[in-house]
Order: C-alpha cells, then structure tokens, then sequence
C-alpha cells in the first residue's frame, strides 16, 4: 500500500465541462489505482454530469459555493460545503469612511469603460491585471485591503475580485455574471442576496451609515466562511 495524498485543488478548473479539466480530475483515479487518497477541494462546479465517473473515486469533497453544493448533492454525491481559501489570509477591515472613489477590480473580462467613467475608478491589479498605467499594485495582500477598504465601493468582474471587497469590509457590484460562481459570491456575501445593491440604486446603499451596516452583515459571516474555509486543508 502506497502512503501519501493526493490534492486536487480545483478553483476555476473545475467550474464548466471543459477539456482540461480531466487532467486534474484524473488524480481520483490514479488514486484509486495506487491506493492513495485523493481529496477535490475548494472549487467550483456547474456541469459535473460528465465528470461523475471521476468524481466517485475521490475520497473527499469540498465545494467552495453554495451553487456547487446544491447542484453535486442532485447528482448523488456528499460534498462538504467549504470556501474559497484566500477567506483566510486576513480579517475584516475595520470601518472607514469612503473618499468618494470606486475601487475597479478586473477579472478575464474588463469592466465596461463606460461604466468607470461614471465614478472616480482606481484600478487594482489584485486580481488579472489591467495592464494599463494608471492601473496600482501592491506587494501584499493587505496593502490591497487598506487601499479598498477606503472606497465607496467595488466594481467586479473577477470572483476573487468580490472577495477582496468582502475581505476590506466595502460592498460590491458583481458587472460580468456568465458564470454561476458570480452568482454564488453575490449569494454568500451580501445581505439578501445583493437584490438591493445595483448599479441603478447605487446613492441608496453607498452612503457611510449604509456601508457600514453592510460591512457589519460582512462581520457576522465571517466566522461561518472561516469554518468553511478550513474544511479545505481540516
């Protein structure tokens, strides 16, 4: 018998039917074949019909959303429901009144520059860069959170994009949702789903006194998330 662990740590590998994910995934069965275990943790997943035949040789499941755990759950499956990871690297920022500015977060997809244009946009490479020279970079992680947390709020098209706005404790406008896990990060992180935080409504909720009820919401998840988060590396 063979010692030792596979890990498989899925992200965004793992989200749609695609090609590549089945060298990832594939770890379960030579797993299976070497009598090591293998765990799939911290990903997303939207199809996983196709990948069932893999997915039943890992010895331990752990989902990073609710969507994820919902729809695995209907095909027969018993994942844990954990959290992104990064939910870890540091704690809620303490309150701090906004200085007017949008803080611009980018994923593989740009936000629209019509909509930046309307506010006065900083633009993070925290996530996919921006690649352009009025774009900041920080060296830490924490860096990141002390410049955001100083927003009125966060433009997103990235999915750790709307962690970065949760982590520095602003709320956050999620403006590319082809994929479910946006969905999901609006689900698990906002007060009611983030039904009343859009764009269109946006002097409503952005206020100080508002921010900060959001923020507290932010705080009273934060332990669940850890918890969940851990489920992960346990």
């Amino acid at each position: 018998m063979e010692t030792g662990l596979f890990i498989v740590h899925g992200e965004g590998l793992t989200e749609n039917h695609f090609n590549y994910a089945y060298p990832y995934l594939y770890f379960s069965k030579l797993g299976k074949e070497m009598g090591i275990e293998s765990h799939l943790v911290n990903f997303s997943m939207f199809e996983g019909e196709p990948f069932r035949g893999l997915l039943d040789d890992f010895d331990y499941l752990a989902c990073r959303d609710v969507i994820t755990h919902t729809h695995l759950k209907g095909l027969g499956f018993r994942p844990k429901l954990s959290f992104d990871c990064c939910i870890l690297k540091d704690d809620i920022q303490d309150y701090n009144k906004h200085n007017g500015t949008v803080s611009a977060i980018r994923g593989r997809n740009k936000p629209e520059k019509e909509v930046l244009e309307n506010f006065k946009s900083i633009k993070y490479n925290c996530a996919w860069q921006w690649n352009s020279k009025d774009s900041i970079s920080y060296e830490t992680f924490k860096e990141y959170l002390m410049e955001i947390k100083k927003s009125m709020f966060v433009l997103s098209t990235s999915f750790h994009g709307n962690i970065f706005a949760y982590m520095a404790g602003v709320p956050f406008i999620c403006l590319y949702n082809s994929n479910k896990k946006y969905e999901a990060m609006k689900i698990e992180l906002l007060p009611d789903g983030g039904k009343e935080i859009r764009l269109d409504n946006y002097q409503e909720w952005s206020s100080d006194n508002k921010r900060e009820e959001i923020r507290q919401y932010f705080l009273y998840k934060y332990p669940s998330l850890v918890k969940r988060a851990m489920l992960n590396v346990y």
